[in-house]
């Protein structure tokens, strides 16, 4: 339960689940991470390496087997009705599980896979497609979080696209608006420089290393005195660091790590930054726009054009471009007012479209309806 947006989104669901309705348990292959206290108490969890040691043996396939045993044996020992997934390393496990237990499943694909399996895995990656394929194409509800994760994810499943719903993620606004009143990191923001912030696992997919060079254009370019802050953890951090400091901006650049409320710091940045080489649909630029702070995103596959109304909402910025990115900051203060109006429109936006309630509602009513049905 690390501090990713669907793990987020899987602790909104399960908080806002009416218990009348619904009994959730949680499956995990580690107990750990930093949402792991924002789970109910109300809710067992089930852990795989709680129960299991690495064997100094290795063999492919065979914790994987091991996995998808201790999940069927969950959902038959305890009765489960339906199994619910939203990243593709579970639905690897779970869509297996599920058919060997006789349950149904429901999987949400949260990035399109081309990019997000093809990127991060680098072994037996046909097999995995082909399992992911099978899993996809037997869950009972087939969901993506934006229609071009749909439809990507059509392409390279070849599942036919009527098969798949749009549910945009949402919001927790009332947390947010909880959150951002916290005390936090943000007397660690200079008063005389204009804030820029990001927020996201430091790995090559969320393309940290195109702003930091974007920071250093703007830092030798012109006189905008800017500062650049990093909140989330990754394998990328000290390769980042030393950039920061080859670039020149290594005072300019705050690394802050994982921090459990990022809001204070948020709700004061002058600008944020989401510089991804892909995406599905980026819960922490709906957090920024949901707090009316002005946003730019890179125009890639997957949400950004939808959840910004095609720039309506946010600046987009060629992807993995430095120069342009540089530009598009120096534009955000060359013309403040504007960029204000369209976060001010972006926080209406998010208000009325991504909501929690709605959303928690209606998955409630999707696992009801395949539990009465089977």
């Amino acid at each position: 339960m690390e501090g990713g947006g669907s793990e987020r989104q899987m602790v909104n669901l399960i908080r806002g689940l009416d218990r009348s309705i619904v009994s959730p348990e949680l499956f995990l292959l580690d107990r750990k991470g930093a949402l792991l206290d924002d789970v109910p108490t109300d809710v067992p969890i089930k852990a795989y390496w709680q129960e299991h040691k690495q064997s100094r043996f290795y063999f492919p396939g065979r914790v994987f087997a091991s996995q998808t045993k201790m999940l069927s044996n969950v959902i038959q020992r305890e009765r489960h009705k339906v199994v619910y997934e939203r990243l593709f390393h579970m639905a690897l496990i779970a869509g297996t599980a599920a058919r060997r237990a006789g349950v149904p499943h429901v999987a949400t694909i949260v990035s399109p896979p081309d990019q997000d399996l093809l990127r991060t895995e680098n072994r037996f990656v046909w097999l995995k497609r082909w399992i992911l394929a099978s899993s996809y194409r037997s869950a009972a509800r087939l969901l993506a979080v934006s229609q071009g994760t749909a439809d990507n994810a059509s392409k390279f499943y070849r599942i036919p696209r009527d098969r798949f719903e749009v549910m945009p993620s949402p919001i927790d606004l009332e947390r947010v608006e909880r959150l951002r009143h916290e005390a936090g990191y943000e007397t660690l923001m200079r008063p005389d420089r204009k804030q820029l912030i990001s927020i996201g696992r430091l790995s090559e997919e969320k393309g940290h290393s195109c702003l930091v060079k974007a920071i250093g254009l703007v830092t030798r370019k012109t006189s905008l005195n800017v500062e650049l802050h990093l909140v989330g953890d990754g394998h990328l951090l000290d390769g980042l660091k030393k950039q920061a400091f080859d670039e020149g901006v290594a005072d300019r650049v705050i690394f802050h790590g994982q921090i459990a409320n990022p809001f204070p710091l948020l709700c004061r940045a002058d600008l944020f930054c989401l510089p991804s080489l892909y995406e599905g649909l980026p819960n922490a630029l709906l957090e920024a726009m949901a707090v009316g702070v002005p946003a730019m995103a890179s125009d890639c596959e997957g949400g950004i054009r939808e959840v910004s109304l095609n720039g309506a909402l946010c600046t987009l910025v060629s992807r993995d471009d430095p120069i342009e990115w540089f530009k598009a900051i120096q534009s955000r203060f060359d013309s403040p007012l504007l960029a204000l109006e369209r976060a001010a429109s972006a926080q209406n936006h998010v208000e009325q479209h991504h909501a929690l309630p709605k959303w928690v509602k209606q998955m409630e009513q999707i696992f009801v309806d395949i539990a009465s049905n089977s």
